[in-house]
């Protein structure tokens, strides 16, 4: 045997191996049996992960689901860890949020007969999914768009000229709406404004967001939106360090210290909580693509500082409200 076909093989055994022996069982009336599948350590992460995590977990114990928790390790594939849980004939296979939305679709065609779930994929949504998928593709750029106005309303009031900026990891398609919001939010706040954006290339390591950060507060930044996981902490180090505004991601960020102005928040529990309920009701629908933002509270601002006067609050709360009702519609690419 050749050693590729061998790691092929063994990396096969490690799939199913894990398939078998990770997360517990819940009994539920109805006997509805649903699989969840992320990446290895994503329900603790204290982010997205844990947050949708939290939701699926609620949902099961809520409707009496049989569940199994599949985490696969970095060295192995997630197609494998779907396409095996699909031969067990789950009544429904949910793919974590750092999952590729494509990976899902390319294995529910090999498994037709088995409804298949992937919800704030990274990557964004596939268009015209598979009948037996559902996609739901949150429009995190609403959000954003409220982060960016609020940092150009305050820049507004700063001396000098008014700048902002945004710390990306890697380019992929969360990343770019989210920046592509908070530039729009901004400009509309302060059309004389300038946006920097950069990238680190890295969603792990705080100093490689810091030290883009840095560069930005160099050019004259005033606030910065970190958009990079892990590795966005240190943008927000830095913001505190240079006493300027810092915008978290994904969770409320306002514990890493007064620099927050607010965090640009997703709710993947709730959306995935009223998923399951849909499928113990017999209402969940395939073969779509559901989008959720503003409107349906799958994505939010955190805890505003205190610091921000009542006034612009309740200019930020018309906006979110224009946003809501279509009045506004925000760009999902940057400019």
């Amino acid at each position: 045997m050749s050693g590729s076909v061998l790691g092929r093989s063994l990396l096969a055994l490690l799939v199913v191996a894990l398939v078998g022996s990770v997360g517990g069982v819940a009994g539920g009336a109805r006997g509805l049996r649903v699989a969840y599948v992320t990446d290895l350590g994503t329900p603790t992460d204290r982010g997205i992960g844990q947050a949708e995590y939290a939701g699926f977990a609620r949902a099961v114990k809520r409707f009496g689901l049989q569940s199994r928790i599949v985490q696969v390790p970095p060295q192995a594939s997630a197609d494998d860890a779907l396409a095996s849980v699909a031969r067990q004939r789950y009544d429904l296979v949910v793919a974590g949020p750092f999952i590729p939305a494509q990976f899902v679709v390319t294995v529910a065609r090999r498994y037709p007969g088995v409804k298949f779930l992937t919800l704030f994929a990274a990557d964004g949504a596939v268009p015209h999914p598979p009948r037996n998928v559902r996609e739901v593709d949150v429009r995190v750029q609403e959000a954003a768009y409220l982060g960016g106005f609020l940092a150009g309303l305050l820049e507004r009031r700063r001396p000098g000229k008014d700048v902002v900026s945004a710390v990306g990891g890697y380019p992929i398609t969360l990343v770019q709406r989210s920046i592509a919001g908070y530039q729009a939010g901004a400009q509309a706040a302060d059309p004389g404004i300038i946006v920097l954006d950069g990238y680190s290339n890295n969603f792990v390591d705080p100093a490689s967001c810091r030290s883009v950060a840095a560069g930005q507060v160099a050019r004259g930044s005033g606030a910065i939106f970190q958009v990079a996981g892990a590795c966005g902490v240190g943008a927000l180090q830095e913001a505190g360090a240079a006493h300027v505004w810092g915008i978290g991601i994904d969770v409320d960020q306002s514990s890493l210290g007064p620099q927050i102005l607010t965090s640009v928040v997703k709710f993947p529990g709730a959306v995935l909580y009223r998923s399951l309920h849909a499928l113990a009701a017999g209402t969940l629908a395939t073969g779509v693509v559901r989008s959720v933002g503003l409107r349906e509270h799958a994505v939010g601002l955190g805890r505003i500082s205190p610091r921000v006067p009542a006034a612009l609050r309740r200019r930020l709360a018309t906006v979110r409200r224009a946003i809501v009702a279509r009045r506004i519609v925000v760009p999902t690419v940057p400019r």
